[in-house]
């Protein structure tokens, strides 16, 4: 993973 910031606000956007 490049961007682990971008992965991790992708997360939270799944988990809403």
């Amino acid at each position: 993973i490049i961007m682990p910031t971008v992965s991790f606000i992708e997360n939270k956007m799944l988990k809403w």
